[in-house]
C-alpha cells in the first residue's frame, strides 16, 4: 500500500459468551475495518451478522475514516455469507463496483 485508504480490510467475528459483559445480549459480532497502509482501525458490535448490520458498518466505517481524512478506495471484504446481499445494496445506493476474485470480494466506490 502506498497511502491511506488505498485499501481497508474488514472483518466479522463472534465475541465468545464469556467476553459478553452485558449477560442481556445472547450475542453480538465485532465487525473491525483497518487501513492497511495507516493501521487505523474502526470496530463496532452488532447484535447480528446480517446484510443489514453488515451494510451499516460499511456506511459508519467510511464515514469515521473520512472524518480521519481518509478516502477508502477499496473495501477488502472476506467473502461471508452476510456479505452476500450487498452487492445489491451497494450498486443501488452507493453506485459501487463489484468484482469477485479467489474468495473475496473487492468494493470499489465511484
Amino acid at each position: 500500500m502506498r497511502y491511506a485508504g488505498q485499501r481497508v480490510q474488514v472483518d466479522v467475528k463472534a465475541v465468545p459468551r464469556e467476553c459478553i459483559l452485558d449477560k442481556s445480549w445472547k450475542r453480538y459480532y465485532q465487525y473491525t475495518a483497518i487501513d492497511e497502509y495507516s493501521r487505523l482501525r474502526y470496530l463496532e458490535a452488532f447484535q447480528t451478522a446480517d446484510t443489514f448490520s453488515s451494510a451499516l458498518f460499511i456506511e459508519h466505517a467510511t464515514a469515521w475514516f473520512a472524518r480521519k481524512g481518509i478516502r477508502i478506495e477499496c473495501v477488502h471484504i472476506r467473502f461471508k455469507h452476510w456479505f452476500k446481499k450487498l452487492k445489491l445494496f451497494f450498486m443501488v445506493s452507493l453506485r459501487v463496483e463489484l468484482f469477485k476474485r479467489v474468495g473475496y470480494i473487492f468494493l470499489v466506490q465511484d
